[in-house]
């Protein structure tokens, strides 16, 4: 069919508009899907193209620069198979893989609020280095950055090795994580001023990457699973990490504080903190079905930690199990904390 739009090499190109049903091909941009070739500029025109992404075969795009759309996009992939501990098969499923140390999708950036953003099936993975002695991460960003925008959804998504999850920030609200996968090595999720309701239901923490102590001593002692800032009633449930800091940390976000903050059936396992007041004013909220166990020779580990500069917090804890803690099961320092 005859089209005299600009090319987006993909979809119209040479004066022409290609015919199709459904979802977008991402392969149709030019990516090569190898795990080798920078797919980089495919990627991003077929993220431009503002249509519905798909990959029906399993393939891993190499990314060599952040992929920036301020404006919503659906990726669909083939979900990736893993191991129980200790590795993913990197050729089944669809891979993102950021083969540099900047963020790997952002959007929303400086354009006020924007809306509609689904990653269905997909698994993203880094370069890090191999387990040693005194083991630490490369200091990648964000697999996920967003700022400014609503309705962003994961569904049955695999994070392998980030250093830095999903971070969303700067307003906007209604983010929906579903069944999400990951071994994080500093910041699981982020959120800081999210307006309308963050879910987050069935998250996954554990040792895809890499089953090795040095790995986990690092993020026993650096790694936060959850970390919620200004988040105005969020809804969490079904939470299990494992080798973690702090399961859930609580702060004073760039936006403020969380307020009635709902969590049920959650287990913390063989970290320091299963919940972590990290010197916060007025958060609120309250646990149902929490257990918790420490990690066997690591000092100060408490299943609820409420710290020495936090002022006026509310937390209400109902069915709460904890055992191997080296300090206390629920510990509350601070003015006016009930």
């Amino acid at each position: 069919e005859d089209n005299a739009s600009t090319n987006n090499g993909g979809t119209i190109f040479n004066g022409w508009t290609r015919q199709y049903d459904g979802a977008v091909n991402v392969k149709w941009f030019g990516a090569k899907g190898d795990g080798i070739t920078d797919d980089t500029i495919a990627v991003q025109a077929a993220i431009n193209s503002g249509l519905n992404l798909v990959d029906t075969e399993g393939c891993t795009f190499r990314l060599t620069a952040p992929i920036v759309k301020n404006t919503g996009f659906t990726i669909t992939g083939v979900r990736a198979v893993v191991k129980s501990i200790g590795g993913a098969d990197l050729f089944n499923g669809t891979f993102f893989y950021f083969d540099h140390t900047g963020k790997g999708f952002t959007s929303g950036i400086g354009t006020g609020y924007a809306t509609d953003f689904n990653f269905v099936n997909i698994a993203t993975r880094r370069n890090q280095p191999n387990p040693t002695s005194n083991w630490t991460p490369n200091d990648h960003d964000y697999d996920f950055y967003f700022e400014g925008i609503a309705d962003v959804t994961f569904n049955d998504c695999l994070l392998l090795n980030p250093t830095r999850g999903i971070g969303a920030f700067g307003g906007g609200g209604r983010f929906n994580i579903y069944n999400l996968r990951m071994q994080p090595f500093k910041i699981g999720i982020n959120i800081d001023t999210v307006y309308d309701v963050c879910r987050i239901d069935q998250l996954h923490v554990w040792p895809f990457w890499r089953d090795d102590m040095n790995v986990h001593t690092y993020c026993m002692n650096n790694m936060d699973a959850i970390i919620s800032g200004r988040n105005d009633n969020p809804m969490l449930s079904n939470i299990f990490t494992i080798f973690a800091r702090a399961g859930i940390r609580f702060v004073n976000g760039a936006g403020g504080i969380t307020s009635k903050v709902h969590l049920s059936n959650c287990d913390f396992d063989r970290g320091a903190f299963g919940i972590w007041y990290d010197s916060v004013n007025n958060t609120t909220g309250q646990i149902v079905n929490m257990t918790h166990q420490g990690e066997n020779g690591f000092a100060g580990s408490k299943a609820i930690f409420i710290n020495g500069t936090s002022t006026n917090n509310y937390l209400e804890v109902s069915n709460m199990r904890t055992m191997l803690c080296s300090q206390n099961g629920i510990r509350v320092e601070g003015t006016n904390n009930t």
